[in-house]
């Protein structure tokens, strides 16, 4: 198992280093000059002089060729400093770590309402396949499906927190500010779950090691349990990689709904302002986020089915 994570560390080497390009590209490629916007925003009355801008371009390490900016860049960054917020002129690392519980707690939250919701209904649509049961269940699917997260977000709201008044409609305290946002994007992902898991548990379900197993007279729920679930999870593992990914880069429009002070709130405040140290922080972030996420799902296949790691060695 080591040896696997080693080599999928391995792989993305490369990808990091696309990556903190294109993000170091978003400044650079900005059609408003980042010494100016740092510059006026320090400046008394918001209009700095030019020696006050060429002052902030060094301080911005934004002198010399596009490579050397980029490499004094990727060194800082490497060490944890990603600059200073135009915004606030607090480190831009600070900024994202302090807002990172709030973040875990909503993604955690919404994680959790997504698979109570979407694997018994996707277990229940598989088992009764093409009965009543499995209507329901992917009709409930559909329409999940269908529902975006900002107007589900609006109607719980309205009919929790406005009409019975049973659950706050804002800002991160206790278990009842969670409810809400971390409902609104977890039934929203749910209904993919269900089809998804309906559809590869139906596969596994006709395969001849679980026909074998129901002829040596083993009880439906055990060959459901022992035999099917396990394969049939496979997939299932694939898209929650993908959905952990989303969730802990910012649910940003959950969260400006909410007032919720996770990460996507402050990517969102930062286009505002156009605090471009931030962006490049929020980015670079979600991408170290999306590459985590991937190597769990990794992991969780070669536990799942060892003959992964196999393959990948063979190649």
């Amino acid at each position: 198992m080591l040896g696997f994570a080693a080599r999928r560390l391995a792989q993305s080497i490369p990808v990091l280093v696309g990556i903190s390009v294109v993000t170091w590209a978003l400044m650079a490629a900005s059609p408003d000059d980042p010494a100016r916007i740092y510059a006026n925003q320090q400046a008394v009355g918001g209009r700095a002089e030019p020696a006050e801008i060429e002052q902030a371009r060094e301080l911005l390490g934004l002198t010399g060729s596009p490579v050397e900016q980029y490499v004094r860049w990727a060194r800082r960054a490497l060490s944890g400093d990603l600059g200073e917020s135009f915004r606030t002129g607090q480190p831009v690392t600070t900024e994202i770590v302090d807002r990172l519980p709030a973040t875990l707690e909503l993604a955690g939250g919404a994680v959790l309402v997504t698979l109570l919701l979407g694997l018994p209904l996707g277990v229940i649509a598989a088992v009764w396949a093409n009965r009543w049961p499995d209507h329901v269940a992917r009709l409930v699917a559909l329409i999940g499906g269908a529902v975006p997260a900002f107007w589900l977000s609006l109607l719980l709201i309205w009919l929790f927190a406005v009409e019975w008044r049973w659950l706050p409609s804002n800002g991160r305290g206790g278990l009842d500010h969670l409810v809400l946002p971390a409902l609104a994007l977890g039934a929203a992902a749910a209904g993919g779950y269900v089809r998804l898991l309906r559809a590869s548990l139906l596969e596994t379900l006709g395969e001849d090691y679980v026909v074998a197993a129901r002829a040596r007279g083993l009880r439906g729920s055990a060959v459901l349990v022992r035999h099917a679930l396990r394969n049939a999870l496979i997939p299932v593992v694939s898209q929650l990689g993908v959905t952990v990914g989303v969730l802990l880069s910012g649910s940003v429009v959950v969260e400006v709904i909410f007032s919720w002070p996770g990460i996507g709130r402050y990517a969102v405040d930062s286009i505002a302002r156009r605090d471009l140290p931030a962006l490049q922080g929020f980015v670079l972030f979600s991408a170290l986020v999306y590459l985590g996420a991937s190597l769990a799902v990794d992991l969780a296949y070669r536990w799942l089915d060892p003959r992964v790691g196999r393959r990948g060695a063979e190649r």
